[in-house]
C-alpha cells in the first residue's frame, strides 16, 4: 500500500527510487531496514516535497509495529506449542484415573478402621466403669463430646 501511494506521490521527481511500483517496494524496503534513509532518500526528496517526512515516519511507524506484532506471533506460536508438548509428555507419564482409584482405596480402608475404632472407644467411655479405673476417668475421656461430633455420630 505505501509503495503505491510513493510511485504516486514521488515518481515524477525521483524515478530512480520511486519511478516504478518495485523500485518504490525497493526504496521502501531500504527505508524500512533504515539503513541510509535519512541522508540518501529523504533529504533529496524534502527538497521538492516539504512534508515527504510525514509519509516516511509514518511508514517506518506501520512497518516497525507490524514487523514487531509478526516477531511476537513467532515467539507465542512456539511456546504455544512447547507448552502442549510438555503437557502431552506430563499427561503420558501420569497416572490413569482408575490407578488413581486403587492408589486411594488403602488410605480410605484405614481411615475408616481408624474411624471404626474412635466411635468404639467413644462409645466405651460412655459407658460406666468400661473404660477407666473404678473411680478415675482420664481427662480426654472426661470432657464432653463437641456438638458437632456429637451430631455427627448420631
Amino acid at each position: 500500500m505505501f509503495a503505491v501511494i510513493a510511485t504516486k506521490l514521488f515518481a515524477e521527481h525521483f524515478p530512480q527510487w520511486f519511478g516504478t511500483l518495485g523500485a518504490s517496494a525497493y526504496t521502501l524496503f531500504q527505508v524500512r531496514t533504515l539503513e541510509g534513509w535519512s541522508m540518501s532518500i529523504v533529504r533529496p526528496l524534502m527538497e521538492f516535497y516539504p512534508l515527504a517526512w510525514l509519509f516516511f515516519v509514518a511508514f517506518i511507524l506501520v512497518s516497525t509495529f507490524t514487523m514487531f506484532n509478526l516477531f511476537i506471533a513467532v515467539v507465542v506460536t512456539s511456546m504455544q506449542t512447547e507448552h502442549a508438548r510438555k503437557i502431552e509428555a506430563e499427561g503420558a507419564d501420569a497416572p490413569s484415573e482408575a490407578g488413581s482409584q486403587r492408589d486411594l482405596a488403602a488410605p480410605r480402608a484405614e481411615m475408616r478402621a481408624l474411624r471404626e475404632l474412635l466411635q468404639q472407644r467413644a462409645s466405651e467411655s460412655r459407658q460406666p466403669g468400661l473404660g477407666a479405673s473404678a473411680g478415675h476417668t482420664p481427662d480426654r475421656l472426661a470432657r464432653p463430646t463437641p456438638p458437632a461430633l456429637a451430631t455427627r455420630q448420631k
